[in-house]
């Protein structure tokens, strides 16, 4: 706020000074970054301060989470002096999709260059840059000194023709792709992309074509295990085991720890049960289940060594999904909580009382106490068990930003000691157990969809409008608070109180449960994509089969979003059964 008031009063220095003591020291936690996002525009356009502007532009670009100010900063960071700055801008625009905003850039960087080579600007087709140019284009690049920005131009080329689907030409770009033509960035990353949309637009041909090129070209790159498993479920897809268990078994083999992996073993599984194989397609169901709790086919998996192979619960511990009720209105036996047995593991320790505290008004300063006691965990003066009740408070985004930073030394005895109740947290537990209780469901269900729906962040508002901890749109909460007389003291509008959007957000998914006769799959798409259109993919149905269900939902998201949220109910059954 001082470093804004100096800003406004024109007093730049100042301004400066105060937007750089807001440069994180170890770790960036995701609410820091729009305040990043503003002091790098802010240093980036001031003399003698771009350098350190620029950093921090580049810590946003670069902070993997939820991250809306992304685009943003890419678009600051072009006002660098610096061209590997600028260049670092236009490549993640390119590989962002944001074309038009790449195009603007790249043009009046290399105004002069460019128009040599495709002629007057009134004469330029965005779309036809490469055509137009052709093989005469590539070979005036490979003479040309500003080649960093042209070989960009070469890039865009390549998008803009597998975006408008001019697969030959695409073809023709990569064709001509060898050790001495310089094209300084990633085309492994292209090829992954043009693999994708090729099996959105059902391509066969171009789907094997880009995936191929570039497990064939390009054997080390991150992609690789991604594009194994790809391949290799479309090979499954269409019925083609052979191929299909090839790329599956080289995933097995060469990349255990790609989160593919229990997706790939269930599937192995499944290929050999079709075989008649049943020794090794129970072997894989073991593999798979040694995946992180959550995830939807370590679940799978459990269920179909219980029900398939016979195995008990009690040798498998993990809870399957089909043990998780599905067909009634749930009635369980709700968790009690010891509020002084936590009172007496908190005792005197100031930050944690206040983090408590401010976690129940669901206020930001919560995340700025979670922030400082990671940094205290860090510089050994904390515990490492705090980053457990750090997760149970609410503040749980920051705790795995701690936990995934390059700066957490011990990031694999944590992953490994707490990762379960840090992954899988009781944030906002009274709220949640009360209106659970109030709407007769499952707390653990609430959880579950509250982890998918905002990582139990109470301030975030998705591009839809969306808010809070379960992400209701504005317009849906009005409309559920006229409908159930238990919301009568809700007011909608102070949705960033966990209390009140957990009311209003438990209250909504019981309103789907009893329109789908207590259906949880049901429920849960219908919480993501509507229950109208749930009401339609029903109609389509063949059989009541909810398996068969999942796979059908014709909408990627909501078709993942399901599969997450139970993958993360039956995790959480699995954690804290008998808690």
């Amino acid at each position: 706020h001082l470093a804004k008031y100096y800003e406004k009063q024109g007093n730049n220095n100042l301004a400066c000074e105060y937007y750089r003591k807001i440069y994180p020291s170890s770790f960036l936690p995701w609410w820091l970054v729009a305040y990043l996002t503003d002091c790098g525009t802010f240093l980036i356009s001031t003399e003698g301060f771009q350098k350190e502007g620029a950093d921090c532009l580049r810590k946003v670009v670069n902070y993997g989470g939820y991250n809306l100010y992304r685009k943003n900063a890419l678009l600051s960071l072009c006002l660098s002096s610096e061209d590997d700055d600028k260049i670092f801008a236009i490549r993640y625009l390119l590989k962002s999709g944001y074309l038009s905003e790449a195009w603007f850039i790249l043009y009046n960087n290399v105004q002069s260059e460019f128009l040599t080579y495709v002629g007057p600007s009134n004469a330029i087709e965005k779309w036809r840059i490469f055509e137009d140019a052709g093989k005469g284009f590539v070979s005036q690049v490979k003479q040309n000194k500003q080649i960093e920005y042209v070989s960009l131009l070469y890039e865009y080329a390549l998008r803009c023709s597998i975006s408008s689907a001019k697969y030959r030409l695409a073809n023709t770009i990569f064709d001509l792709m060898n050790d001495d033509f310089p094209v300084n960035f990633d085309p492994g990353e292209y090829l992954y992309w043009a693999g994708q949309k090729a099996e959105k637009d059902k391509n066969e041909e171009h789907v094997i074509l880009y995936y191929n090129l570039l497990l064939d070209r390009f054997p080390e790159h991150k992609k690789v295990p991604d594009t194994l498993f790809l391949l290799g479920f479309w090979f499954y897809n269409k019925g083609e085991w052979e191929k299909a268990q090839k790329h599956f078994e080289n995933l097995e083999k060469n990349y255990p720890q790609s989160s593919y992996y229990p997706r790939a073993m269930y599937l192995l599984s499944s290929i050999f049960e079709k075989k008649g194989e049943k020794s090794k397609a129970q072997a894989y169901c073991q593999k798979a289940i040694q995946g992180n709790l959550g995830d939807y086919y370590v679940h799978c998996s459990a269920e179909k060594l219980m029900k398939g192979f016979h195995v008990s619960d009690e040798k498998i511990k993990i809870v399957s999904l089909k043990h998780l009720p599905v067909s009634a209105l749930v009635k369980t036996n709700l968790l009690t909580i010891d509020e002084n047995k936590i009172k007496q593991q908190i005792g005197t320790d100031t930050e944690l009382r206040w983090l408590f505290y401010f976690s129940q008004l669901g206020t930001e300063e919560k995340e700025w106490i979670a922030y400082y006691i990671c940094n205290q965990i860090q510089t050994g003066k904390r515990d490492k068990k705090d980053l457990i009740l750090l997760s149970h408070a609410g503040p749980s985004q920051v705790v795995w930003d701690y936990i995934y930073s390059i700066y957490s030394q011990e990031f694999a005895s944590i992953r490994e000691e707490y990762k379960n109740q840090i992954f899988l947290p009781l944030p906002y537990y009274k709220s949640v157990v009360e209106w659970a209780k109030k709407m007769a469901i499952d707390p653990y269900l609430m959880w579950a969809i509250m982890k998918q729906e905002s990582s139990y962040r109470t301030s975030v508002i998705s591009t839809s409008t969306a808010r809070g901890l379960l992400q209701l749109i504005p317009s849906t909460a009005e409309w559920i608070v006229k409908k159930d007389s238990r919301l009568k003291e809700i007011d909608p509008l102070l949705w960033k109180y966990p209390e009140y959007n957990i009311a209003l957000g438990t209250a909504y998914f019981r309103y789907l449960l009893e329109r789908f006769n207590g259906n949880i799959v049901y429920a849960i798409a219908g919480y993501n994509a509507g229950p109208g259109r749930v009401d339609e993919w029903k109609k389509k149905m063949k059989d009541n089969d909810l398996e068969t269900f999942i796979e059908s939902i014709p909408f990627t998201e909501t078709r993942n979003y399901v599969k997450k949220v139970l993958g993360n109910y039956a995790g959480y059954h699995s954690i804290y059964k008998g808690f």
